[in-house]
């Protein structure tokens, strides 16, 4: 998938209101590369990988994520829980997430930074982690961003297939 897209791929799944890194490699010849932090943990909603996952949620899993209303640190257009759950609903409807010059991993890395992320689901349709390709906004065309989808949903769709084999999932939330 990287090398395809010629980006980052990370692949995460939600811990809480946290998104868990668990995976990410960098395309070899990559132009410029956001920092792959495989183990790291950090806000969902801050990042289209972790807002694909919150998405799987219903309204009232959401709220019970974040009881108050607040997020722990507003981000960009999400200054709190009416606004996360709005761009909730975007991202149902649409069937995919993207950051715009907005938390991306590796961010830090370079300015200008974007991603598009899909749902990895298991057989009864439910997410249980996410794939998210990220790179700089300058490529991130319209077409790119077809394209990257199209990547993601291959890049899905063969997670999907091998999750019977994986080990002892069941008692997962995304089981």
């Amino acid at each position: 998938m990287a090398a395809e897209s010629q980006a980052t791929v990370h692949l995460a799944v939600l811990d809480g209101a946290s998104v868990r890194f668990v995976a990410g490699v960098t395309a070899e010849d990559a132009v410029v590369a956001a920092r792959v932090r495989t183990g790291e943990i950090a806000p969902a909603y801050m990042y289209s990988i972790g807002r694909c996952l919150l998405a799987a949620l219903d309204d009232a899993e959401v709220r019970e994520l974040y009881p108050t209303g607040d997020l722990p640190k507003p981000h960009g257009a999400l200054a709190d829980r009416r606004a996360l759950l709005a761009a909730l609903d975007e991202i149902r409807a649409a069937g995919f997430a993207v950051n715009q010059d907005d938390a991306v991993l590796g961010a830090d890395a370079f300015e200008g930074a974007g991603s598009t992320s899909c749902a990895v689901r298991n057989p009864s349709g439910r997410p249980y982690a996410a794939l998210s390709i990220a790179g700089p906004r300058s490529r991130l065309t319209p077409e790119i961003r077809r394209e990257h989808r199209e990547v993601l949903e291959r890049g899905a769709h063969e997670l999907e297939f091998i999750y019977d084999f994986l080990p002892a999932h069941a008692g997962t939330p995304y089981s």
